[in-house]
């Protein structure tokens, strides 16, 4: 198996496992706190469902 291979399924995980939390937060209608949005239309928070 090719090195790219892996670092692609790596980093293909890394982006699943962090939309837990963000998926979980829009089913729940919540928004859910993170901490480097400082600009923009939420400032601090992140509406998962788009609203």
């Amino acid at each position: 198996m090719n090195w790219l291979h892996l670092v692609s399924y790596f980093w293909g995980g890394v982006f699943l496992t962090n939309t837990i939390p963000h998926r979980f937060s829009g089913l729940r209608d919540q928004p859910f706190q993170i901490p480097f949005a400082r600009f923009g239309r939420f400032h601090g928070g992140n509406a998962p469902t788009g609203a």
